[in-house]
């Protein structure tokens, strides 16, 4: 799921006592006479500022892990980017979906829509997740017979990871 990037932010600024570097997002830039007049392309290109951290006090020191799979996707994703730069613990599951959550709406008729991505991303290290998710940090895919079974072994890897028995 998506979600409120303030929300996020705000979070993130209670995780780390130093600052959170965000990545990077471009979006086409689009002027017709330009392009009818063979003009290259036009980008807009954004490098946020660092999130800075809520004051000492108030940074949660104890271990934390994040859960992704595919259904994690906008502002989640950015939360994710912001995540691995804290350093703060590791992110377990499957790849995100790799989706901005900015997307045009078209009507194509006969109740018939498209939602096309509007936006480049990149991490804090300049490794494009567009269209390809966040990989995390330890896979672990969700089977089928675990809610069967009452055994959730996401849930599993990321208590292991929390207290400390990386077997």
């Amino acid at each position: 799921m998506g979600g409120n990037s303030g929300n996020a932010d705000y979070i993130i600024r209670h995780l780390s006592s130093t600052p959170v570097k965000m990545g990077n997002w471009s979006s086409r830039m689009y002027i017709a006479a330009h392009g009818s007049w063979g003009y290259p392309q036009e980008w807009y290109m954004e490098t946020p500022d660092d999130l800075v951290p809520v004051n000492e006090e108030n940074v949660y020191t104890k271990p934390v892990v994040l859960l992704v799979n595919a259904v994690t996707f906008s502002s989640a994703e950015n939360f994710c980017v912001a995540f691995r730069s804290t350093k703060k613990g590791k992110i377990i599951g499957t790849p995100t979906g790799g989706s901005t959550g900015n997307p045009i709406h078209i009507e194509l008729g006969y109740g018939i829509n498209a939602l096309i991505c509007t936006k480049n991303e990149w991490d804090a290290d300049g490794n494009r997740f567009i269209g390809i998710g966040i990989k995390p940090d330890i896979e672990v895919k969700e089977k089928i017979d675990m809610f069967i079974k009452g055994k959730d072994v996401v849930i599993e890897e990321a208590l292991k990871q929390i207290r400390g028995d990386r077997k």
